[in-house]
């Protein structure tokens, strides 16, 4: 049995097929968010029929809403299921320490039993690299609080815009301190600097809350996989997607039971 999993992000909308059977994950489709296919339920549902394989339901987290009828449209077209994190899928509001709860973006929630269903930690901080850049501290198993940043391409975005003589390239982390040319300082300055801005954000918590383990998730984690400042930090990109899979199979057993 295959699921049909998406993630609709503010950059992109990754559609992934999971083997319920051996527990893989495969890429399929990442069109860009603000991208005319997205609003073209035929074109989308063509494409993933393209790929031959026979899906049980679709699982999904959107912090866009305005696609949200796009996800449930191709499950029309493929007859059969979606299930919805915030309207389907289980979970414990009262596990997320928040006063406006309904406000937290459904990506957190997703990202927080994706930790709870992959690691054993109970005192941590993930760090979520993508449009926006955002940590979410767990005590005691709990969600407790948040922080949110610009990203990485967004901060890129702003100077661009605002300097015309900078031009975009594939800027990297770079071992130096300083940059010698526009590549390397530009570099330094945004990739190097946002690492250093999260760094700071976490010793600052460390001053108020036990943090024992640091996970990145998040299409920009490629940005620091291969730093050597990241060693004490584990790497998990599909996070997002084994909270959407633990939850969905939370949602099956309580099913059965019933």
């Amino acid at each position: 049995m295959k699921l049909l999993l998406v993630d609709i992000g503010n950059t992109t909308a990754d559609f992934r097929a999971y083997d319920t059977n051996d527990g893989t994950l495969t890429p399929l489709i990442r069109p860009i968010s603000q991208d005319e296919v997205l609003r073209d339920t035929q074109t989308i549902t063509e494409k993933l029929k393209a790929f031959e394989l026979q899906f049980s339901a679709i699982v999904y987290v959107s912090v866009v809403p305005g696609l949200n009828d796009l996800i449930r449209e191709i499950g029309q077209n493929f007859q059969i299921p979606v299930d919805s994190l915030r309207h389907d899928l289980p979970v414990d509001w009262e596990r997320f320490k928040l006063k406006n709860i309904h406000l937290l973006g459904a990506d957190f929630v997703a990202n927080f039993y994706g930790l709870e269903a992959t690691y054993p930690y109970k005192n941590c901080v993930i760090v979520a690299l993508g449009t926006a850049t955002t940590t979410f501290v767990v005590q005691k198993g709990d969600f407790i609080g948040t922080t949110i940043s610009p990203g990485i391409q967004s901060s890129l975005k702003g100077l661009f815009a605002q300097a015309a003589l900078l031009s975009e390239m594939d800027y990297e982390a770079q071992a130096a301190s300083l940059g010698f040319n526009t590549f390397e300082s530009i570099s330094i300055g945004t990739i190097n600097g946002h690492f250093y801005m999260i760094q700071g954000l976490i010793d600052a918590m460390k001053d108020d809350y036990l943090i024992e383990n640091i996970i990145f998730t998040g299409g920009n984690l490629r940005y620091y996989t291969d730093s050597k400042k990241s060693h004490n930090i584990i790497f998990d990109e599909t996070l997002i997607f084994k909270g959407l899979v633990y939850l969905y199979q939370q949602m099956q057993s309580m099913k059965s039971v019933s």
